[in-house]
C-alpha cells in the first residue's frame, strides 16, 4: 500500500510540473489579431466631373429578350430635385460613361473593387438579366465602343478587382451594360464600388 501511495505522489508531482509551466507561459503571452476592410470612400457620382452629385439609381431602358442593353443612365440629386443624366454612349470618339467614380480620400490611392447582388424580378427570381459587364477607364478615354469586362457572368452576385486605381480625390469613368435573359420582367439588382489602399 505504502508503495503505491509513493507511485501515486511520484505521478502527481510530474503531472503538476508538466502543468504549471503551461500556466505561466499564458501570462506573459497573448493573441494578436488584425483585420482590414475595403474603403467605402469611393463615390457614385454623376457624369458632370465637377459637382460630384451622389447617384442613386442606374436604370437599363426595356429591351428585348436575349440581348444586349449598353446605354444606361443615372439619376442623382442636385440639391433640389432627382434629375436623370444623359445615357451612356458608346462611340470611337466621343463615348460617355453612365457615371463617375470619385476617390474622396485626400492622400489615398484605391484600386477599385466592384459588387453587385442578384439580378432578381419581384418574385425575387433570376432569368431577366443573364449577365453584367463593365469599362473602368480614365475621364479622358473617349473611345469606347464596347462594354466586354465580365462583372458577373450569369447575372449573380459577384466581387470583382478591376485592376484599376483612382488616385486621391480623382475621378474615373464607369461604363455598364447587361445581357438580358428569356425572361420577360423588371429586374433589380444593387452595385457597390470598394477600394484597396495601394
Amino acid at each position: 500500500m505504502k508503495g503505491r501511495l509513493l507511485v501515486l505522489g511520484v505521478v502527481a508531482l510530474i503531472v503538476s510540473a508538466l502543468v504549471v509551466p503551461a500556466v505561466v507561459m499564458a501570462s506573459h503571452e497573448a493573441e494578436q489579431e488584425a483585420s482590414t476592410a475595403y474603403a467605402e470612400t469611393i463615390h457614385i457620382v454623376d457624369k458632370s466631373g465637377t459637382n460630384d452629385y451622389l447617384v442613386s439609381k442606374i436604370t437599363f431602358p426595356e429591351g428585348i429578350p436575349g440581348t444586349t442593353v449598353s446605354n444606361p443612365y443615372n439619376t442623382h440629386w442636385d440639391g433640389d430635385a432627382d434629375v436623370d443624366d444623359d445615357p451612356q454612349f458608346l462611340d470611337g470618339a466621343a463615348s460617355e460613361p453612365v457615371v463617375l467614380l470619385k476617390n474622396t480620400e485626400s492622400d489615398l490611392n484605391l484600386k477599385v473593387w466592384l459588387a453587385i447582388s442578384d439580378w432578381v424580378d419581384g418574385e425575387s427570381e433570376p432569368g431577366v438579366v443573364d449577365g453584367q459587364d463593365y469599362e473602368l477607364v480614365p475621364t479622358t478615354t473617349t473611345n469606347i465602343e464596347a462594354v466586354t469586362q465580365t462583372l458577373s457572368e450569369t447575372g449573380v452576385t459577384a466581387t470583382v478587382d478591376t485592376g484599376y486605381t483612382i488616385e486621391a480625390t480623382e475621378h474615373a469613368a464607369l461604363y455598364l451594360a447587361i445581357d438580358l435573359g428569356s425572361k420577360v420582367g423588371t429586374a433589380t439588382s444593387n452595385i457597390s464600388v470598394l477600394g484597396e489602399a495601394v
